[in-house]
């Protein structure tokens, strides 16, 4: 049990390092698609609320 609760505490830091190691155009990029997905959201807002 011990055992397994080591593995899921150490993956997220892993995956953390493994995204901080990347450049910063990776992190230009998700930041551009969060900014898609979140106008595609308010335009599905907007025309929802219309109806």
């Amino acid at each position: 049990m011990r055992h397994g609760m080591e593995t899921d505490v150490k993956r997220p830091a892993a995956t953390a390092v493994a995204l901080a190691a990347r450049p910063s155009s990776v992190n230009m990029y998700r930041l551009g698609a969060l900014g898609l997905n979140f106008g595609l959201w308010t335009l599905i807002v907007v025309i929802v609320r219309a109806l």
